[in-house]
């Protein structure tokens, strides 16, 4: 049995894909496994991709002008319910930065996530009335206390 190189986690990230032989439109799909190096893969009922077919992935993030890319040989596919779930191996493992922003997306769908920009964030309010206690005074040395310091020094 071969041993997996990455762990695997589950997922929910919504996601189109496309064959690239035939250059198909993008169709919707649902990642529910995600890994460095491979992906499981829910597709819609009426679609059914062939074994062995390079397919090219489009993941939404966080931000709605972006998108993460992912090319990978289907590996295996069987029926489920009304749908049919598959296994993807990716062509190249996922570097760190990408994969950063995958997991972002493992434990709970874009679409539960809020997104925070700065032109959003609420303005902050300074409050006047608060006393903060004064600094500690501060004693710096002189050459006289260190000349002290240096004579009073043990050796043991």
């Amino acid at each position: 049995m071969k041993k997996r190189c990455f762990t695997r986690y589950d997922a929910h990230i919504d996601a189109h894909y496309c064959s690239e032989e035939t250059n198909q439109e993008w169709k919707a799909c649902l990642i529910n496994k995600i890994s460095r190096k491979g992906i499981g893969v829910v597709f819609p009922a009426g679609d059914q991709p062939i074994v062995g077919s390079s397919l090219q992935f489009k993941l939404s993030t966080a931000q709605e002008s972006g998108c993460v890319c992912l090319q990978g040989v289907l590996k295996w596919i069987n029926r489920v319910n009304n749908s049919r779930a598959g296994g993807v191996e990716l062509n190249e493992i996922v570097d760190e930065a990408l994969w950063l922003q995958m997991i972002y997306f493992i434990r709970e769908p874009s679409a539960a996530k809020q997104i925070i920009d700065l032109k959003s964030m609420p303005e902050q309010t300074i409050v006047k009335n608060t006393v903060h206690p004064p600094p500690a005074k501060v004693i710096i040395p002189t050459k006289l206390d260190y000349i002290k310091n240096i004579l009073n020094y043990k050796i043991l």
